[in-house]
């Protein structure tokens, strides 16, 4: 799955004391729906100072939606599900058309295994957006874990031809495929993936196209 992390419309509307205090890093583990970066990249007492934050503007009432927004993400990406997803259902009351909560809502319920609610959410996205390739890459993964191979690759054949240069697509797809039994496939998407990825995220995608390679 891919990483859980905030659009940058959010990330660039968030208060400067936090966003100086958060670094925020994706991470692409795929074995399981992994919409949520890994919490090892992050530093906790940092994580710990934001959240307190936020969580105070919230109580002054001092917090827009995007503030919001980023407290939601925030709470997912540390594990906080539940506390995530109450934040993502305020927003959503007062704003039902809000692409971000209900890509949050739905990478937390996929998290949690809860996948047809979480197809639910990613579908609203497309609902609004029918082009939001993040929606369809997310959807295809939560689809993909619970079983709906056909529709994933639907799915996430559609996010690449949206974002073709987006390494993680091709990664995520290569999975797929290698589940499905693709394997010279799954092979040209992890070597594309890889031609387009950042140097951090190399390793995983070659310790997978060498287990195809041999």
């Amino acid at each position: 799955m891919p990483s859980l992390h905030s659009p940058s419309s959010v990330s660039n509307s968030a208060t400067s004391s936090t966003s100086s205090t958060l670094n925020q890093q994706a991470d692409h583990n795929t074995q399981q729906p992994n919409h949520v970066a890994d919490s090892n990249r992050f530093d906790a007492n940092q994580i710990a100072v934001a959240v307190q934050m936020l969580e105070a503007q919230v109580r002054e009432g001092k917090l827009g939606e995007a503030g919001c927004i980023q407290l939601g993400y925030l709470q997912v990406n540390t594990g906080h599900y539940q506390a995530g997803i109450a934040i993502f259902d305020q927003v959503l009351k007062t704003n039902f058309r809000c692409i971000e909560a209900y890509l949050g809502r739905g990478s937390a319920l996929a998290l949690m295994g809860m996948y047809e609610d979480a197809i639910l959410d990613f579908t609203s996205v497309l609902s609004i957006e029918p082009n939001h390739a993040d929606a369809l890459k997310r959807r295809g993964q939560t689809r993909a874990a619970k079983g709906l191979d056909s529709e994933a690759l639907d799915d996430l054949n559609r996010s690449v031809k949206l974002c073709p240069n987006e390494w993680d697509v091709y990664h995520q797809r290569g999975v797929l495929l290698k589940k499905m039994g693709e394997f010279s496939r799954a092979v040209a998407d992890f070597n594309h993936a890889l031609q387009l990825s950042p140097p951090s995220s190399n390793a995983e995608i070659l310790i997978r196209l060498r287990s195809e390679e041999r």
